[in-house]
């Protein structure tokens, strides 16, 4: 049995504020529920694990007008102030929020004022920045007590805002300010800053960006207009980074003030980085170095090993010098990123064996190198034992079988941004310990059995943004025991079908249980997904699809244990309960349907626990058919409906302002609106068609009873049998066959060659089968004989083929068939399509269409390798139940 998902998706969203409160400028929420899809321009630079309530304001002119009627007991305020010189700030205004823990501003202000004697006690994180395209640095006043009575501050980051500004001392009434944060502060001097904060004996961590600054000379404090020009002294300072743009200049003992610098960053000629450690700087942690001209590998070394430099960064490195000799001085390296010129030696090979004498370094990054080779393991005489993580971006076409043999502790490997298109057999043997894989972006056609060969420990595999224009081979990923997240795509084989089939089980056999995530992209192109009924899921699944389709039959058989589901791009015209039927688990759905499409009250029944429902862009027929939208969204305290749009200014609106499309195709009335004014009832209207009702209910029974007479004694009869049914305590023996078969005389030999022998010829048990031909009773009538063997039989097995769609008989078995699955509400019918049948012409079929719609069926393969399989299936399914399995 089959489940098709024709993988489209959806993501919409939008939301209602769960903490009650309502603000015209501020969407305000609980952060300690889980809101992880909380829209990302709400106090995105705020850690929010740390606080409870959240108000996020956009659009803000004057904060203390705006504001106005924000609960006064959240725990971070962020603050999106619209563009243009802004006036003067109190932070006295924010003392109304005593449990107030983070404060973010973006904007720019003339002057910011103290708190007046209005404490905020519980303030720990302040940021100050003037984000976006507006290069000029904010030229705000702050002055010497501004600050001040920010007791518990210990966090303060400025962005963009003109130190020189502020007052000299504008730090130092913050008594417990561990943490400083200065980026972009437009000064050619970093004596501006060193001596603003010397002699803060809390301040542990500084890091400066300064693109401005373009040579280290030594700090004199006398450039801030003070009686000082003593050297700066710093008691605790312990992690400081600095970064700068191009440095043409670095006077001797510049930078001996700091001793020991966490990471330095700047864009380095080769002879300026060689005077680095005549600085005064004793130890670098990090060295980021842009080189303006290309740097040897050689000079690099020297400046580590008289810094400890333990991770380097260099842009323009020279990597025809790497050699054993080169990096003896850089024995102590940890980590090591070069990136090569694109004009600098296009062909060089690199010699990889100055691996050897690096054997502390554990992560290695080499990007822009054309080597067409890449024998990283061809010269190492001994496995390389210390190296854990590898990335790669060279220009290679093809891993060859073994290329990362000796690598035999790598946990992390990433060749992403490549042009690699052809993976041998066995290229990744000897990688045991991998744990990561990561191959987007390259340009890979094909997957085989083996290509991913040996990664017995592999748990992450991307594979997204290649071409995979070829079928996924059979058991390609059966052999990755550990595997617990993958990502899939773009998926186009084959290119001359006009949907991609993709069977999950065949690929994938038993690990799929055990995955946690699963991406699959189609690249736009429609997508049908096949998951066995025997795979059931141990943990709990995210499940992300990409692409598109025109199907609006999309069934998730089996993933009982789906928490997520994304859906992007996808045409579908109507959401219903037989899409979330099996998905007991799902918390949050995103849909993003591209076309007007109805959502029925079926979709949400089975989702018992569901949290969060997204909706993006969501367009909806004017139909009282959607009008339980509206009450149910509002009333369901569990789920948190939220819903983005194009034209809301937040990226967010609220369902009172959903509109909908009317029946001419052009009107778009407000839904909320709509369903009042077509969607409520009133009593004389209830009573008028109640009267109408009792009319139509008479002239059906005599209508029925004229045109369906024939058909009412077997409808009895399978009632009855219901009735008996449910009266019994002991339902078994009462059956004479296993299964009623529903056939055309045209397939009896189909019947007689294929179905007997595999059916009632295998065992034990052995099945009985109830065949027309066969075990009506001679003399009988007709429809009594099929009503008497439908009841008799335990299931109904309808052989779906040509003839079968022509013929009145089977057309009639199907018609009682349905009746007793109605009744029964029992999974009685079974459905085996005995030869492909076009979508058109079942159409014409609207019962069995239908049934299509809901029950899953079996297809007689065409390869006899499957015959068996199918026979497996078909049997066990009609089999009787034994009595473990009736008490299961």
């Amino acid at each position: 049995m089959r489940s098709m998902f024709s993988h489209p998706a959806v993501l919409f969203l939008w939301i209602q504020s769960s903490s009650g409160w309502m603000h015209p400028k501020c969407q305000i929420y609980d952060s300690s529920e889980d809101l992880e899809n909380f829209p990302t321009w709400t106090c995105s630079h705020i850690p929010h694990h740390a606080e409870r309530y959240t108000a996020a304001c956009q659009d803000v002119t004057a904060i203390e007008e705006d504001l106005l009627g924000l609960p006064p007991n959240i725990n971070t305020l962020c603050i999106y102030m619209t563009h243009g010189e802004n006036r003067s700030m109190s932070l006295g205004f924010f003392s109304q929020f005593q449990d107030l823990e983070y404060l973010y501003i973006d904007g720019c202000f003339t002057q910011i004022l103290p708190t007046a004697n209005s404490h905020l006690p519980n303030l720990q994180h302040m940021h100050l920045g003037k984000w976006g395209t507006d290069s000029d640095c904010c030229e705000c006043h702050i002055g010497p007590h501004t600050f001040r009575d920010l007791v518990n501050l210990s966090h303060l980051i400025l962005w963009r805002y003109r130190l020189s500004a502020m007052s000299p001392d504008v730090f130092h009434g913050i008594p417990l300010l561990q943490s400083l944060i200065i980026t972009e502060p437009c000064l050619e001097d970093l004596s501006e800053i060193a001596c603003r904060i010397m002699n803060i004996k809390s301040l542990v961590r500084l890091y400066v960006d300064a693109p401005n600054i373009r040579s280290l000379n030594i700090s004199n404090c006398s450039v801030l207009n003070t009686n000082e020009s003593m050297t700066p002294v710093y008691i605790n300072l312990a992690r400081v980074g600095l970064s700068f743009g191009e440095i043409t200049h670095i006077e001797e003992g510049s930078l001996a003030w700091l001793q020991n610098l966490t990471r330095l960053a700047g864009a380095f000629s080769q002879e300026v980085l060689l005077d680095l450690p005549l600085s005064g700087i004793k130890q670098i942690q990090v060295l980021s170095c842009s080189g303006i001209n290309v740097i040897d590998i050689e000079s690099i070394c020297n400046v580590l090993f008289l810094l400890s430099i333990k991770k380097i960064y260099v842009n323009n490195a020279n990597t025809s010098s790497l050699s054993m000799s080169s990096v003896e001085l850089c024995t102590g390296l940890e980590y090591m990123y070069l990136s090569v010129p694109l004009s600098f030696h296009p062909t060089t090979h690199l010699d990889w064996h100055f691996i050897s004498s690096l054997k502390n370094l554990s992560q290695l990054n080499i990007v822009g190198l054309e080597d067409n080779r890449l024998d990283i393991c061809s010269f190492q005489k001994q496995p390389i034992t210390w190296l854990t993580n590898l990335t790669l971006g060279l220009k290679n076409q093809m891993l060859f079988a073994k290329q990362f043999i000796c690598l035999v502790k790598l946990l992390y490997l990433d060749i992403k941004y490549n042009l690699i298109s052809n993976i041998e057999d066995f290229a990744f043997l000897g990688l045991t310990n991998l744990e990561s894989l990561d191959i987007t972006r390259n340009k890979i056609t094909q997957i085989n059995a083996n290509t991913f060969y040996g990664l017995h420990s592999l748990t992450w595999l991307d594979l997204r943004n290649n071409p995979l224009i070829h079928n996924i081979e059979a058991m390609s990923f059966t052999h990755l025991m550990s595997l617990r997240q993958v990502f899939l795509g773009q998926v186009h084989n084959p290119l001359t079908e006009p949907v991609i089939k993709l069977n999950l089980t065949l690929i994938f056999g038993g690990i799929l249980s055990q995955l946690t995530h699963l991406y699959i992209s189609s690249a736009m192109r429609p997508m049908q997904l096949t998951i066995g009924s025997n795979i059931t899921s141990k943990q709990n699944l995210s499940l992300q699809l990409k692409g598109q389709t025109r199907s609006a039959d999309i069934i998730f058989h089996n993933l009982t244990k789906l928490e997520v589901l994304e859906m992007y791009h996808c045409r579908i015209y109507s959401l219903e309960g037989s899409l979330t039927k099996d998905l007991k688990s799902l918390k949050r759905v995103y849909l993003h349907i591209e076309n007007i499409y109805n959502v029925f009250y079926s979709f949400t029944e089975p989702l018992s626990s569901l949290k969060h429902l997204t909706f993006n862009n969501l367009q909806m027929f004017c139909s009282c058919d959607n009008a339980w939208l509206i009450t149910w969204a509002k009333g369901c305290r569990q789920v948190e409906v939220i819903m983005l749009g194009p034209y809301a200014k937040t990226g967010m609106y609220a369902l009172e302002d959903l509109i909908c499309l009317s029946d001419n195709g052009i009107d778009t009335p407000n839904f909320v609106k709509y369903t009042e004014a077509n969607c409520t009832t009133e009593v004389g209207f209830v009573l008028f068609v109640a009267t109408g009702l009792g009319v139509l209910f008479f002239m059906l029974v005599v209508l029925v009873h004229n045109l369906a007479g024939p058909y009412l004694l077997p409808l009895y009869h399978i009632t009855l049998g219901w009735l008996l049914e449910a009266m019994r305590s002991n339902t078994r023996g009462r059956y004479h066959y296993d299964a009623f078969v529903s056939y055309s005389g045209k397939d009896e030999r189909w019947v007689v060659e294929e179905l007997l022998p595999n059916l009632e010829q295998r065992g034990p048990p052995f099945l009985r089968l109830c065949l027309h031909s066969r075990d009506f009773q001679l003399g009988k009538d007709i429809v009594e004989n099929i009503t008497d063997s439908l009841y008799r039989s335990r299931h109904t097995l309808c052989l779906v083929s040509r003839h079968y769609l022509r013929s009145n008989w089977c057309s009639l078995e199907m018609k009682l068939a349905t009746y007793r699955l109605q009744l029964e509400q029992r999974d009685i019918l079974l459905l085996v399509f005995l030869e492909k049948i076009p979508p058109r012409r079942l159409s014409a079929h609207h019962r069995l269409a239908r049934l299509l719609k809901t029950r899953t069926y079996l297809d007689w393969p065409q390869d006899p390798l499957q015959h068996q399989a199918f026979w497996d299936r078909l049997w066990a399914k009609l089999k009787p139940q034994t009595e473990l399995e009736i008490r299961g």
